[in-house]
């Protein structure tokens, strides 16, 4: 089977790069993807914006998260600390995507995060540590992608807003497919760059709720497009 050497990255993918609170061996292993140079790889404007956006509701969401653990945690073992938090925490935001960015930090700095509630001090050294690393992350994105010859990723600014009108009939299938506004504009995105560089592409993502498991209408309905798991692009 032929693999695609063009790689459209959506927001997952490219957060799996910027954000340095994730286990060091799993950051480590998409810095080496991003450095792979038998891929061509491109995103788009609107990943970017997405991408950044994230980073600024986890600077939120971070600290709204400490704070009320470290309020909340008295008597809580250290042995049951992580399932605790996860589910005690399961209502402090509204927004989905808040939600998410809350689990995912606790399921990966649980043991960082039991150590730094235990006083208001540790609290604010391991927020300041947490927020640095965030700055660092928008840091590597303008670096990554900054839509110049000499940048690791080709950032296509040309996507339209809408696909409404270009590409109707796709884009209608697509939006009922995945059910999510956002995620199925970024598989237009995939496609509309496929057309415009007229070669078949690989759209490389982890979100799994909406685009992997949709990936045989996916591929079906956009026929020059590839839906892959970025894991199977880790060592």
């Amino acid at each position: 089977m032929n693999e695609n050497k063009e790689h459209f990255l959506d927001t997952s993918v490219m957060l799996a790069r910027i954000t340095y609170w994730k286990p060091e061996d799993a950051h480590r292993n998409s810095k080496k993807y991003f450095l792979d140079s038998r891929y061509n790889k491109s995103t788009s404007i609107r990943v970017v914006g997405e991408a950044k956006g994230v980073l600024n509701s986890a600077r939120q969401v971070v600290g709204k998260t400490l704070q009320w653990l470290y309020e909340n945690q008295s008597g809580v073992s250290m042995m049951h600390f992580e399932n605790w938090a996860i589910r005690a925490t399961q209502n402090l935001f509204e927004k989905p995507h808040e939600q998410k960015i809350c689990r995912s930090f606790i399921q990966n700095c649980g043991s960082d995060i039991m150590s730094a509630v235990g006083s208001q001090k540790t609290v604010d050294e391991y927020l300041g540590k947490i927020r640095s690393e965030i700055q660092m992350g928008y840091t590597d994105l303008q670096i990554l992608c900054a839509n110049n010859s000499g940048c690791a990723i080709t950032r296509h600014d040309d996507c339209p807003v809408s696909y409404s009108s270009i590409y109707p009939g796709e884009f209608q299938t697509i939006l009922s497919t995945l059910n999510h506004d956002k995620d199925s504009l970024i598989v237009m995105d995939a496609y509309f760059v496929s057309n415009k560089i007229r070669q078949p592409t690989s759209l490389i993502t982890l979100d799994r709720e909406h685009m992997l498991s949709n990936k045989p209408k996916i591929e079906a309905t956009l026929t020059t497009v590839k839906v892959c798991d970025f894991g199977t692009y880790l060592p």
